[in-house]
C-alpha cells in the first residue's frame, strides 16, 4: 500500500503520538478527512477549471472587441463617410456642369464653348 508523509501539528496526545509532528498516512486514511491540525490545500474541481476557462474566454473576447473590432469598425465608418462625401461631391459637380451646359445651349452659345464645357466636365469627373 502506498503511504504519504503528512505534516501535522502536535496535539494533546504528546510528541510520540502518530498524530504528532511527522507521521505516515495511507491514501485510504485521507478519505476520512484531514487529521487534527493537518494543513490542507485547496484543490480545484473539474467544473471550476471549466469556469476559469470560461472567464478567460470572456475576458479575451472583451479585449478583442475593445482593441480590435472597435477600431476596425471606426475605420470602416470613416471610409464610408469619405466615400459618401466623394459621391455627393461628384453628383453636385455633375449637376453644376449640366446646368452650365443647359444654360449655354439655352443662350445659343457657340458649339465650341459648349463642347469645351463638356470636355472640362468629363475631365473633372473622370
Amino acid at each position: 500500500m502506498r503511504r504519504v508523509l503528512v505534516l501535522c501539528a502536535a496535539d494533546a496526545r504528546g510528541p510520540r503520538s502518530p498524530k504528532s509532528e511527522l507521521w505516515w498516512r495511507s491514501p485510504a486514511d485521507s478519505r476520512a478527512g484531514p487529521a487534527v491540525g493537518e494543513t490542507t490545500y485547496m484543490r480545484l474541481r473539474i467544473h471550476q477549471y471549466g469556469e476559469l476557462v470560461g472567464i478567460f474566454l470572456l475576458l479575451a473576447s472583451t479585449a478583442m472587441q475593445l482593441f480590435y473590432l472597435e477600431p476596425l469598425k471606426r475605420e470602416v465608418d470613416w471610409r464610408m463617410v469619405a466615400f459618401n462625401t466623394q459621391q455627393s461631391a461628384q453628383l453636385q459637380l455633375r449637376a453644376a456642369y449640366d446646368n452650365q451646359v443647359a444654360l449655354l445651349t439655352l443662350m445659343k452659345a457657340p458649339a465650341e464653348q459648349v463642347s469645351a464645357t463638356e470636355a472640362q466636365r468629363d475631365k473633372v469627373l473622370a
